[in-house]
């Protein structure tokens, strides 16, 4: 992302292909209210999609894929 263009929407837009957005999954947003801050960071960027990517890594992120569907 490019900080620094708070309150100025940008020209283009983007897809974020990897990011840690789902809540209390990963190393990434820990609560809702996280993630809607980080959404909205995302959106003032120009960030129009995101694929969400958390880590799965056995015996530290295990979160399954019915888990993931579930918290989206």
């Amino acid at each position: 992302m490019f900080f620094g263009r708070a309150g100025k929407k940008p020209d283009w837009q983007m897809i974020d292909i990897h990011c840690h957005i789902l809540p209390g999954l990963d190393d990434g947003a820990q609560d809702i209210s996280e993630t809607v801050a980080m959404l909205k960071i995302a959106a003032s960027e120009g960030v129009s999609d995101m694929v969400v990517t958390p880590h799965f890594r056995p015996g530290r992120f295990t979160a399954s894929p019915e888990k993931v569907m579930e918290t989206l």
